[in-house]
């Protein structure tokens, strides 16, 4: 009667035991989970192996652990953590997005951009990207405002401040004063369109009189003029052909006026007896 002594490290061993001379028995060597057989102590490598007894017989199956691939990829950005690890080991694996764009998910599901892994097995992950978008935002107060809204990440946004009537442009809120602008779009904008009321200028004339109201005027003010004779003189008319002394209207745009005046006329009245006069 023959000893069959089997050992074995990060794994299982069967087929141990006495056995008569001659005897031919079955052995196997099972591996623990994350290891792999790699071959008995006397070099044979079938984990499971017929051999007649015809001596004592010591053997150690031998096991090596596991190693996997961690394969990572990526379009739209980058990936760390690529490589070969143990069986039980941890992957830290990180995902970077390019500029202007960010990360979405892996795909597998997971949406922690950095994450660890317990390998047990090849994987393969791909991290994926989505390109960002941008809001374009416009406000604007006694004007209209276009161009406001999503655009991605290195679109031309065109925006265009217009005023309303009796207003002009001044700037928008980034000190920029060009009415109509073009940007690239790398992040949230924010801006608003700055409009100041017109300001007209009246102006008025007179020869042998004066006018009174000339000056400034904002947008819709109302504008009354009245013409004044000077002494011995009377008024005509105003250069556009209103005949009226006080005149009021609203201020639209610059205007100028003449207001007309002439010296008054008297009627000599002569007569005489027994003689002539001039």
């Amino acid at each position: 009667v023959y000893n069959v002594t089997l050992s074995a490290v990060n794994g299982t061993v069967i087929g141990a035991g006495e056995y008569e001379h001659g005897t031919e028995i079955t052995i196997s060597a099972t591996p623990a989970e994350g290891y792999h057989f790699v071959c008995w102590s006397d070099g044979v490598t079938d984990a499971t192996r017929s051999i007649v007894v015809t001596a004592n017989v010591t053997l150690t199956a031998e096991f090596a652990i596991n190693i996997y691939n961690v394969t990572l990829s990526a379009v739209n950005g980058t990936v760390n953590g690529t490589g070969e690890y143990q069986h039980g080991a941890t992957a830290n694996i990180t995902a970077t997005p390019a500029e202007g764009y960010h990360f979405v998910k892996w795909s597998d599901g997971d949406t922690n951009a950095t994450r660890a892994i317990v390998v047990t097995e090849d994987v393969t992950l791909t991290a994926e990207f989505a390109i960002n978008v941008y809001n374009v935002t416009l406000s604007a107060v006694n004007g209209t405002v276009t161009g406001a809204g999503e655009y991605q990440h290195g679109a031309t946004a065109t925006i265009t401040a217009v005023a309303a009537e009796g207003y002009h442009f001044v700037k928008w809120s980034d000190g920029v004063t060009e009415t109509t602008r073009s940007f690239v779009m790398t992040s949230d904008v924010t801006l608003t369109a700055e409009f100041a009321i017109n300001v007209y200028t009246i102006s008025a004339t007179a020869v042998n009189g004066t006018v009174t109201g000339a000056g400034e005027y904002q947008h819709s003010q109302t504008v009354t003029l009245t013409a004044v004779a000077n002494p011995n003189c009377h008024f005509l008319g105003w250069s556009d052909g209103v005949m009226d002394l006080t005149r009021t209207f609203v201020a639209t745009k610059d205007a100028s006026f003449s207001a007309y005046f002439a010296s008054d006329k008297y009627l000599v009245v002569l007569s005489a007896e027994n003689g002539t006069v001039t």
